[in-house]
């Protein structure tokens, strides 16, 4: 009776988030339009990219409008036109964006590839092979200053020699803004052919005011690309790809406390094979000047998850995911990898349904990783797929071999993953299914896993093995365009789990929900608990912040309180980011966790964007009274050559910490 208790209470709770879903039927009978279709013109002059849409190329281009509100599908918005053209050498779209008070648009950011959190933007999405799949759809997205972000097919690095040169321009007008783009061919990959074919297309905009998504074909909330709009007769020329070898030879000279001078270089390599493949090598890489993700120091059973920020990991990444939704973790994770002498991959497509990736990394005498994926597309909303991963050190070899399904056929979803590990004590199997349904406002999961004792991924993030069981969870997402609330998200989970031998291992439950309101607030709150093995839980949080969608004027506060592990917790998470000064922007967050013991972690962070290239910055970051900084001059994100100064250590999570003077140049070739 005792483990029967939190599960009835969750029912309750899933059954009320049933009870909060009229609405849905209320919008079914909207006025978006889905796979729509614009002809594909071809431009002769070509526009000139100034923010300026009197240039005859757009009179006739192709011009669409009738952009949708992403929730509640009306078009009575401010609307959004949009154009479309290409010539031998690159793509252009243009956007006229309507809007009521002008006055009202947000524009903040001036460096390539920022986050345009809270900011007025239009995006431009191309499938080049309409596959109709996330994972081949490249993002351009342009805010009303002309600041450019890209999010390429594959992933990839973020330096315009090896992303590409894309440029744009906006400008403010009486009724709105205004925005262009040019989009080199060389920049993307397509299908390998002569001759005219079918590519997927859409157009989105972003409002801040009114905190309106709005699509021209219209996708819903869950970006279901079968809906994506289709641009047919488009003529990418041959002649617009080339096998292109791009360089990037780096050095560094230094000096680390207690170590003495050094003086390093090395090489990054980048080489186009066809239209669809991309290999990568690097020699010697250097990530010093990199900074990493700071490990926090909440109450956590297992492991802690940090993201991967080096750039040669990054490029590719997506074509090499072995996590394929699984809950059990991922075969692959790339923190894994140490400093290696060399490194090589090659991602991309081949032929229209194939995806492959490949990486390697060699520590010369000691040390072997690699991991290699291959998927095949079975439609727009499914694919199978297999990998294998290796890690060898002397006297220790481990291997992962994986295979992994995904099927959607309307708003039901089936996922299944099965990984087997060999080598030095290893043996067992990795198992993990689920069923999901999802519309646009609420989803719900059921999913089974399974991981062996003997289960080992040398490689990958595997935080709990030897278990079975259940685990199951609800969401429940609302918009509204007036009134005191803008959104409402609530999400309950559950999950019952034993040890293969039978022993109980855990059950535990979550309940969250965030609202926002009209006037920028946020607020969090939660409840998770249930059993541990012998230790029970019973935690409750609350917080909020103001000024969610400006990181210029934001601030906030979290706070948790109850019991984990059969002990009292609190866990105080004060935080604030502001610019001051005339454009220094200043972050400061706080973590106070008394639990067995108390700890503390205080960061502090001032950076200055000098331009749209050139930034200075700085970091304190102190941990139990134990402190570790480091200052940073960069000239970046631009084309010809990079220039970085660092004093300190970018990566907090190292030890011993390294406290060192470098300075780094990198020269594209």
């Amino acid at each position: 009776m005792e483990r029967r208790g939190p599960q009835s209470a969750l029912i309750i709770v899933l059954a009320a988030l049933f009870l909060l879903t009229p609405n849905l039927r209320a919008r079914a009978a909207g006025e978006a339009q889905s796979q729509r279709t614009l002809p594909a013109v071809h431009a002769s002059p070509p526009p000139l990219i100034d923010g300026d849409l009197s240039d005859a190329a757009w009179k006739s281009a192709a011009v669409t409008s009738g952009f949708a509100d992403e929730f509640t599908r009306s078009t009575n918005i401010d609307q959004t036109e949009a154009c479309l053209c290409y010539d031998d050498q690159a793509i252009y779209v243009a956007f006229l964006c309507c809007d009521a008070q002008p006055a009202a648009i947000v524009a903040r950011e001036i460096r390539r590839d920022a986050n345009f959190q809270g900011e007025d933007t239009v995006t431009f999405l191309l499938d080049p092979f309409n596959s109709r799949r996330d994972g081949d759809i490249n993002w351009f997205t342009v805010n009303a200053l002309g600041t450019c972000r890209a999010w390429l097919a594959g992933g990839r690095a973020q330096k315009p020699e090896w992303q590409g040169d894309w440029t744009a321009a906006a400008r403010r007008t009486d009724t709105g803004w205004t925005a262009e783009m040019r989009i080199p061919w060389q920049m993307v990959n397509f299908p390998a052919g002569d001759g005219a074919r079918q590519m997927g297309i859409n157009f989105l905009r972003r409002q801040e005011r009114t905190k309106v998504v709005s699509h021209w074909s219209y996708l819903g909330t869950r970006y279901r690309y079968e809906l994506q709009g289709a641009w047919p007769g488009v003529a990418p020329p041959r002649t617009a790809f080339r096998p292109t070898l791009s360089l990037l030879p780096y050095s560094a000279p230094g000096y680390t406390l207690g170590r003495g001078r050094r003086l390093r270089g090395g090489l990054d390599a980048r080489f186009a094979l066809t239209p669809e493949l991309t290999a990568v090598a690097t020699a010697s890489p250097d990530f010093a000047s990199v900074e990493q993700a700071v490990a926090g120091i909440e109450f956590s059973r297992g492991e802690r998850f940090l993201p991967e920020t080096r750039p040669f990991f990054l490029e590719g990444r997506d074509t090499l995911d072995t996590s394929g939704g699984s809950r059990w973790g991922q075969a692959f994770f790339s923190r894994r990898i140490p400093e290696f002498d060399v490194g090589a991959k090659v991602y991309g497509r081949l032929g229209s349904k194939s995806t492959i990736g490949f990486l390697g990394t060699l520590d010369f005498g000691h040390r072997f990783d690699m991991v290699a994926r291959l998927a095949r597309d079975m439609g727009p909303n499914s694919y199978i797929g297999g990998y294998l991963v290796q890690r060898t050190l002397p006297g220790d070899h481990n291997t992962i071999l994986g295979v992994n399904e995904s099927v959607r056929r309307g708003n039901w979803s089936l996922r299944s993953h099965l990984a087997r590990s060999l080598g030095d004590q290893a043996g067992g199997n990795a198992i993990s299914g689920s069923v999901r349904w999802d519309t646009d406002c609420l989803g719900a999961e059921l999913g089974y896993t399974h991981v062996d004792p003997d289960f080992r991924a040398a490689n990958g993030f595997v935080p709990f093995v030897d278990y079975r069981g259940w685990n199951a969870n609800i969401r429940y997402h609302s918009e509204w365009r007036s009134g005191l609330l803008q959104s409402l998200s609530l999400f309950a989970g559950t999950q019952n789990q034993d040890r293969i031998d039978g022993r109980f291992f855990r059950q535990l439950h979550d309940f969250s929900g965030f609202i926002q309101t009209r006037s920028d607030w946020g607020f969090r709150f939660g409840w998770s608990g249930g059993r541990f093995e012998d230790e029970r839980d019973s935690e409750f949080s609350l917080g909020f912040t103001k000024n969610l969608s400006n990181r210029f004027r934001r601030w906030g506060i979290g706070y948790s309180f109850g019991t984990r592990a059969n002990r009292p917790i609190s866990f105080l998470t004060p935080q604030c980011t502001f610019r001051i000064l005339g454009g220094w922007d200043m972050g400061i967050s706080a973590s106070f966790l008394s639990h067995v013991e108390k700890h503390q972690q205080i960061i502090f962070s001032l950076n200055r964007e000098l331009d749209a290239h050139r930034a200075l910055g700085g970091q304190i970051i102190a941990i139990d009274g134990r402190a570790t900084f480091f200052v940073s001059y960069r000239i970046s994100g631009g084309r010809g050559m990079e220039t970085y100064f660092l004093i300190g250590d970018p990566d907090p999570n190292r030890r011993p910490l390294q406290h060192r003077l470098l300075t780094k140049f990198v020269w594209p070739m």
